[in-house]
């Protein structure tokens, strides 16, 4: 089960790779797992979520190799 913890170090997201500051909310997993809290709920904020960053990239790679 994932806690939240507060970051003491800048770290990446493990699903994402979005920038995770110092002091930010992450979800840790175990064995220095993190996920960012904020990253994968805005479609269009700094940080699209996974999902429309994967229809992006499939829509971009029908185009340019269909």
């Amino acid at each position: 089960m994932a806690r939240i913890i507060t970051t003491q170090y800048a770290g990446n997201c493990a699903d994402c790779g979005a920038d995770i500051p110092t002091g930010a909310d992450a979800r840790y997993y175990g064995r220095g797992r993190i996920y960012g809290v904020g990253c994968h709920d805005r479609a269009d904020g700094p940080n699209p979520n996974v999902t429309s960053a994967l229809e992006t990239a499939a829509i971009a790679a029908s185009e340019a190799y269909g």
